[in-house]
């Protein structure tokens, strides 16, 4: 379970970055990104592990250089599985950022802070994603529940012994049940202490 919940904050942060920069971009660049988006959602995650493995075994057997440890015998792989989890949710975030914050960024309040000299990455960061993480952090639940189903994927092709290879072995339905709902509890207190905190620092200023 810990690649998961490290693959929800490499998407988080990876997504944020990435839509911060998008806005600094031409718009002949932004169309040009939003295609490359657009290719890239359509990739299937299994798709994008077996790439990704094949290449770290062609760049073994033309350097040499072991860039990254597909297997293990007895330790767990991290750093691949890692990546490959995070890939197709950050191009899904990054499209519904994108959506957002232009969204926001017509809104008049915007054009009146930079009419009063403030720096256009002053008033994205200060202003309109405090205007808007609520609505992006509604959509992460969708985030989390593709990656739990792409998480079965990655342990099998990586051969790790994580969460749900154990879940599919098990043959009691009420260890199921209970593993099930050690699912959902981490989830539902990250999402209760985000609204939390929003609710405190942000909607009080």
């Amino acid at each position: 379970m810990s690649i998961l919940f490290y693959a929800i904050i490499i998407t988080i942060l990876v997504s944020f970055l990435i839509s911060y920069v998008f806005h600094f971009f031409s718009k002949r660049f932004k169309r040009l990104f939003e295609g490359i988006l657009l290719i890239m959602d359509s990739i299937p995650d299994i798709i994008i592990i077996l790439a990704s493995q094949l290449l770290v075994i062609r760049l073994y057997q033309a350097t040499g250089f072991k860039v990254l440890q597909l297997y293990g015998l007895r330790d767990n792989v991290y750093l691949l599985p890692i990546i490959c989890l995070s890939f197709v949710p950050i191009v899904m975030v990054v499209k519904i950022m994108i959506k957002i914050f232009e969204e926001e960024i017509e809104e008049q309040y915007v054009e009146f802070a930079i009419a009063k000299g403030l720096s256009r990455s002053t008033v994205f960061i200060k202003h309109v994603v405090r205007n808007v993480i609520k609505s992006i952090f509604s959509h992460i639940g969708l985030i989390y529940w593709y990656m739990l189903s792409s998480l079965f994927v990655i342990e099998y092709l990586f051969q790790m012994q994580g969460f749900t290879s154990l879940l599919y072995r098990v043959n009691d339905s009420s260890l199921s049940s209970v593993a099930i709902i050690l699912i959902l509890i981490p989830f539902g207190l990250m999402r209760a202490a985000f609204f939390r905190i929003y609710e405190r620092r942000v909607l009080n200023e």
